[in-house]
């Protein structure tokens, strides 16, 4: 599943911070962001060491930009991964952000 979000000079100035954020209908196992040629995948894994649910930045470019993710509600509960949710702490690129799924139990994107 691919989700599309555009940015113009109207809605976010250079420099400021923009939130970014999409949903599926099913939970994720991975959950990639891409502008400008970047991207940036986030992992949810259940950690048997530390018995509970992360999620882990498993690739992103050095040149993505500094951000946050941000962890949904209830995401520690393993049932609740529906949101995928980014913050740019300075945007600096005009156009279309990404959000691409992997969904979980699948090795398929979808």
């Amino acid at each position: 599943m691919e989700v599309t979000a555009t940015v113009s000079d109207r809605s976010v100035d250079n420099g400021t911070e923009m939130t970014v954020s999409c949903t599926t209908s099913h939970n994720w196992k991975t959950c990639a962001w891409l502008y400008d040629g970047k991207k940036c995948q986030y992992e949810y894994a259940y950690h048997e060491g530390r018995n509970e649910w992360t999620y882990d930045k498993i690739l992103c470019k050095s040149n993505f930009g500094d951000h946050t993710f941000v962890t949904p509600q209830g995401y520690h509960l393993g049932n609740s991964n529906k949101l995928c949710k980014i913050t740019f702490k300075s945007v600096t690129y005009e156009g279309q952000y990404i959000c691409e799924f992997q969904r979980c139990n699948q090795e398929e994107t979808d």
